[in-house]
């Protein structure tokens, strides 16, 4: 390819982006009607990002920013259109478009029926997409998305490193979220294996980076005193149901204890 021709080829797919993004920006269906002709144009799409772009991380191709503008707009008819693509095969073409669209649908709250069976679709063993997906499900944070992390995180057939991952990234940092701690309390008395429950019950009462991550990224936990209220009460509900019906060892006992206190403390607060 000449640099004349690569200049040429890049000067149009800016001018398709800059016209695309404006059209995801709309609220009128015939607009959002040509956003998803263009999306689900192979054609189009090829023009959009070259094949040299797709080489590199997916948040950088022009179709993530459409995705990302597309995902803002809480139009009625831009919602249908984001989630008429979870069906849309030419689209679905390419693993950095699953991806992308995967964290796009994070914006739909509450999560409906045909975003979760998405996720679903795409949280399966080995599929490749299952890092991407729970944190989409948990940064999603509604009880739908939730739900379905919690029939995921008590599937043996995923393997114990991503379990655990799961338990010590994305729950960590939502760990203040009330339909989380809903679902955590749940699985204290579930089907989750043992080594789990303490593990979780770690996750949401103490802080081990030490031991949970190598040299890489340390994923941090929100500040407790920040939690609402509502999600106070129930880490307390959890709290003591670990106390109670959990083989805890000393060490967790006193950690679990102290943040009760804390929790006492923090309510007295925001009364």
């Amino acid at each position: 390819m000449t640099d004349q021709f690569r200049n040429a080829a890049g000067e149009e797919g800016k001018a398709l982006y800059s016209q695309t993004c404006q059209l995801a920006r709309s609220e009128r269906e015939v607009d959002l009607q040509v956003l998803r002709d263009r999306l689900t144009d192979g054609a189009f799409l090829a023009k959009l990002d070259s094949a040299e772009a797709y080489e590199g991380r997916a948040i950088r191709l022009r179709v993530a920013g459409v995705l990302q503008v597309l995902s803002e707009n809480q139009s009625p008819p831009a919602r249908a259109i984001l989630l008429s693509l979870t069906t849309a095969p030419v689209f679905l073409g390419h693993p950095a478009r699953v991806e992308l669209l995967i964290q796009a649908l994070v914006q739909i709250r509450p999560a409906p029926q045909q975003a979760v069976t998405f996720w679903d679709r795409h949280y399966q063993p080995e599929d490749g997409y299952t890092g991407v997906t729970v944190w989409a499900l948990l940064d999603n944070g509604t009880e739908p998305a939730v739900a379905l992390f919690e029939r995921k995180v008590v599937d043996a057939r995923f393997p114990e490193t991503e379990r655990r991952y799961w338990l010590t990234g994305p729950v960590l940092q939502h760990r203040n979220d009330l339909p989380l701690l809903v679902v955590c309390g749940r699985l204290l008395g579930s089907g989750l294996e043992e080594p789990y429950r303490l593990l979780l019950v770690d996750v949401l009462f103490d802080y081990q980076p030490e031991e949970w991550y190598g040299a890489g990224h340390w994923y941090r936990p929100p500040a407790r005193a920040k939690a609402s209220r509502e999600a106070l009460e129930q880490l307390r509900v959890v709290g003591r149901r670990a106390l109670e019906g959990q083989p805890l060892s000393g060490l967790q006992k006193e950690k679990v204890a102290l943040v009760l206190k804390e929790i006492d403390v923090f309510l007295m607060t925001k009364q």
